[in-house]
C-alpha cells in the first residue's frame, strides 16, 4: 500500500509551436534530478542542488569553454567580410524591413562609412562621434568608422544639442 506523498506523478504540457520535445524532456530530466537531490539532502538550500547530468556538464564547464585555440588577430571589418566570404547569402543585418545579404553588405557597409569618416580629414586612431538613429546606416556607420581605424562614440539625437556639440 502507497503511503500519501511517497510518490508523485507529474505531467509537463508544452506549446509545440514554441519548444521541441527534446527540450521538453530534458527540463523533465532536470526537474526530476532537482526534486531527487531535494529528498535526498532535504537539508541543502535550493540553489545548492545539482540539476545537470554529467555531460550537460561536461559540455557547458569543458566543452562551451575551450578556447586553447590560436585565434588570429582581426577587427571587426576584417571579421565581417571574412563572414560575408564565408556566407554570401546569409542576412547581414535586421532592421524592421531591411535584410540585406552579406554578399551585398559586403561592400556597402565597410566601404560607405569609410569613406565618410576619412573626408572630413580625421586620422586614424580617432574618436567619431556617431549621431543617427538605430537603423541600417548606423550600422554602415560604425563599421565605416572602425575600417577606416577609428573608435566611435555612440550619441543619441535626442541628447540636447549643446551636449551634442562638445562631442563635435
Amino acid at each position: 500500500m502507497a503511503v500519501p506523498g511517497e510518490r508523485l506523478r507529474l505531467r509537463l504540457d508544452y506549446r509545440g509551436d514554441l519548444f521541441d520535445r527534446s527540450s521538453i524532456e530534458a527540463l523533465g530530466s532536470r526537474l526530476v534530478r532537482l526534486l531527487e537531490a531535494a529528498v535526498a539532502t532535504p537539508d541543502l538550500p535550493i540553489g545548492s542542488l545539482d540539476i545537470l547530468s554529467p555531460d550537460e556538464r561536461d559540455t557547458i564547464l569543458r566543452r562551451w569553454n575551450d578556447t586553447a585555440h590560436a585565434v588570429a588577430p582581426a577587427t571587426l571589418p576584417e571579421l565581417f567580410a571574412a563572414q560575408a566570404a564565408r556566407t554570401p547569402d546569409a542576412v547581414a543585418v535586421v532592421f524592421e524591413e531591411q535584410r540585406p545579404h552579406l554578399c551585398a553588405a559586403r561592400g556597402t557597409l565597410p566601404t560607405a562609412g569609410a569613406s565618410s569618416a576619412r573626408p572630413r580629414g580625421r586620422p586614424p586612431e580617432i574618436v567619431v562621434g556617431l549621431c543617427v538613429e538605430r537603423s541600417f546606416e548606423m550600422v554602415v556607420g560604425l563599421l565605416g568608422i572602425l575600417k577606416a581605424g577609428g573608435a566611435y562614440l555612440p550619441l543619441d539625437p535626442d541628447y540636447p544639442a549643446e551636449r551634442l556639440a562638445l562631442h563635435a
